[in-house]
């Protein structure tokens, strides 16, 4: 950044990243020794002048996970892994310090194992990510102060109602002769007992409130919406209970389920925790936009049912190839074969030509974010291959031409 007189110019530089094979010091934390501060976000309270809490806060803002040397081996190998955060870094120095007064409402709410739930999500497979969000999102709507209660209003059962329907519920079961004693007995406890704790919310009702809360969904949501609310809480059950995705639904290949639960799982779920992890640390609704913490990626997904583009979208070869060209492939075959009607059709010519369709195309289909993302894909393949590249090391673009030929993104792609 520079300054003139009353111009301010900024010049953007992007670099190549380097390969961590270790956690790297990228700053240096001083503690004078004055601070009365313990850490609070913890099972229990710690004495170290705050610092657990300050690398939480840091790893929440960053989407990076921070630590320090008394406290990485909590964390194994998480140096390789980089999730979501601030896409300023000095920006998330500036949201933990509004953050810091207001920790204690976690604590206060119950919170403090869910907030470390959801930040331990950034360096998992899709699977645990899954497991750790919904954890941290079940503590959420169980603890989560919601002022909103319409969501699936459940009726209010007398004393007298649980007992006639309790009554009727054990004839029910007695009148049916194929089940053993044993057996009658237990359904008569079970089923007892579900009727004298009466119509509490369930999950799926506590997470409508605290959308709606959120402003994510409207108040009496249509069915289309809840479905979606579903989706949470079946993604949910079928992983936590079961280890495994949802099945796939009608006309939908288990590879497609991969790909919408990784977007999903990626972007929609830590976005209903980050949502009321900010409200609790003191983000008002004027600092969530100075801070850019709004999630209308929510109301985007949960009424229009829009969840964005996938990496499939933007590195299928099936798609890339008809619309760039891959090295080495005539453009006269491209052209003969079967085009989708939702592309463009490749028309032969020669590579200048090709190479200009190709930066026409990617321009006005693919924002800097997604190209962004395929290049995070690549950057994380590269460095699989540096790590298993027996010595001695070749250089890093040499990592990055193999990753994506390995990967089979086409060379016009790689502007």
């Amino acid at each position: 950044m520079h300054m003139e007189g009353n111009r301010l110019s900024v010049e953007e530089r992007i670099t190549e990243p380097k390969y961590a094979d270790r956690w790297i010091a990228t700053a240096r934390l001083l503690c004078d020794g004055s601070s009365a501060e313990s850490s609070i976000l913890a099972e229990q309270p710690i004495l170290d002048s705050g610092v657990w809490d300050l690398c939480e806060l840091l790893t929440f803002f960053t989407g990076r996970r921070v630590t320090v040397p008394q406290y990485r081996e909590r964390h194994g190998a998480a140096y390789r892994h980089v999730g979501r955060g601030s896409k300023l870094f000095y920006a998330a120095l500036h949201m933990v310090a509004h953050a810091w007064p207001h920790r204690i409402a976690i604590v206060q709410n119950d919170l403090e194992m869910a907030f470390l739930s959801h930040n331990q999500a950034v360096s998992d497979i899709i699977q645990t990510q899954v497991s750790h969000y919904t954890t941290a999102l079940d503590i959420i709507c169980a603890h989560y102060p919601v002022q909103t209660t319409t969501g699936q209003k459940q009726a209010v059962l007398t004393r007298p109602t649980k007992r006639a329907l309790k009554e009727k519920v054990q004839n029910a079961v007695a009148e049916v002769t194929e089940l053993l004693p044993a057996q009658r007995d237990a359904f008569l406890r079970v089923l007892g007992a579900r009727v004298d704790q009466g119509l509490a919310k369930g999950f799926v009702a506590k997470l409508e409130d605290l959308l709606v809360e959120f402003g994510a969904v409207n108040l009496n949501p249509t069915d289309e919406v809840r479905n979606r609310i579903r989706f949470v809480d079946t993604l949910r059950n079928a992983v936590i209970h079961n280890g495994r995705l949802p099945r796939p639904d009608e006309n939908e290949s288990r590879w497609q389920l991969g790909q919408r639960v990784a977007k999903f799982s990626g972007q929609i779920l830590p976005l209903i925790n980050a949502a009321a992890f900010y409200r609790l640390l003191g983000f008002d609704q004027q600092a969530r936009h100075q801070f850019a913490l709004e999630t209308p990626e929510l109301h985007e997904f949960f009424v229009k049912g829009d969840l964005g583009l996938t990496i499939n979208d933007i590195s299928d070869l099936r798609i890339l190839e008809r619309l760039l060209g891959s090295a080495g492939t005539d453009a006269n075959e491209l052209a003969s074969e079967e085009t989708s009607d939702d592309l463009p059709p490749v028309r032969p010519g020669t590579a200048a030509l090709r190479c200009k369709d190709s930066r026409d195309l990617v321009a006005s289909l693919y924002d800097r974010q997604l190209l962004a993302r395929l290049r995070e894909l690549v950057r994380d393949h590269a460095f699989d291959i540096h790590s298993t590249r027996p010595e001695p090391k070749l250089s890093q673009e040499t990592d990055w031409i193999q990753a994506r030929q390995e990967l089979g993104i086409p060379a016009d792609l790689w502007l």
